[in-house]
């Protein structure tokens, strides 16, 4: 999940906080939504290790469809949603392990209700020939205190 872009991040925060500082608006104003749909973005990043262990690795990946959809009402609550389906190559540095190509996809949900009430919510899938990881990560605040916090993941197919 280290792969979610820095662009999708700071759009979420810099939304969020703008929302949070915004002063209640009287009235049945119309909700702001915007939708962006993006298309075989690739980005390149190293690391030094992998899932599996002290493997570095350089990744290449290539979203090939990833949509951002924000719904912000005048209240301050918003919905946002950033799903992204893509090709992940997994270059590994030590030439005896053998390079990777895997589907990844990952769906990413925030919500903050008029009362105050944040959910955020990913489902992650990262599946190739040999290495599988799976997860999903789940979280509720309510009054500015966690309630829920829920994570299920695994791997399957390290050496």
């Amino acid at each position: 999940m280290r792969r979610r872009t820095g662009f999708t991040i700071a759009i979420m925060v810099l939304t969020a906080a703008a929302l949070l500082v915004a002063a209640p608006v009287a009235g049945a104003a119309p909700p702001e939504t915007w939708t962006v749909v993006l298309h075989n973005v690739t980005t390149s990043q190293s690391f030094p290790d992998d899932i599996c262990g002290l493997r570095a690795t350089t990744e290449t990946l290539t979203n090939t469809t990833e949509v951002q959809h924000l719904t912000a009402n005048g209240d301050g609550s918003f919905h946002f949603v950033d799903f992204e389906t893509g090709i992940l190559f997994v270059d590994y540095v030590d030439p005896a392990i053998p390079d990777e190509t895997r589907r990844r996809t990952e769906a990413f949900e925030v919500n903050l209700t008029p009362g105050g009430t944040y959910t955020e919510t990913t489902t992650f899938r990262d599946a190739g020939a040999v290495l599988q990881i799976r997860s999903t990560y789940h979280l509720t605040v309510v009054d500015g205190t966690p309630k829920v916090e829920h994570f299920v993941g695994f791997v399957r197919g390290c050496p």
